[in-house]
């Protein structure tokens, strides 16, 4: 994909060994002069563009599936997990609102460990 624009940059680079091997770096185009350099660098120009915009393009198109795969995710969870606190053994399992499990501390009478997880 880089190979068209080093191409480009190598002729504009070797354009006086082309003149050295009589290979034409001058034309005549309705009363402009133009060289092999200026056509060489414009090319350049026109491809790292195309190579600039079809990174964007595809990073674009990259966040937008990661946005896709956060929202099913979410959808996902909200059918898993159960809408109210439920208590298991000892246990009370709350649904998370998204932010890292936080341990508190409570009593040893209410939960054996002395931990649960608190959201």
């Amino acid at each position: 994909m880089v190979l068209p624009a080093v191409l480009l940059w190598g002729v504009g680079t070797l354009s006086t060994e082309f003149a050295r091997l009589h290979i034409p770096i001058r034309w005549g185009v309705f009363g402009w002069s133009i060289r092999l350099g200026q056509i060489s660098n414009l090319l350049l120009v026109l491809v790292v563009v195309v190579l600039l915009q079809r990174r964007l393009l595809n990073s674009i198109r990259s966040q937008r599936q990661m946005a896709l795969d956060v929202k099913q995710a979410q959808e996902m969870r909200q059918m898993i997990l159960p809408e109210s606190r439920t208590t298991i053994s000892g246990m009370m399992i709350e649904r998370s609102t998204g932010r890292p499990v936080k341990w508190a501390a409570i009593s040893s009478r209410s939960f054996p460990t002395g931990l649960t997880a608190a959201c």
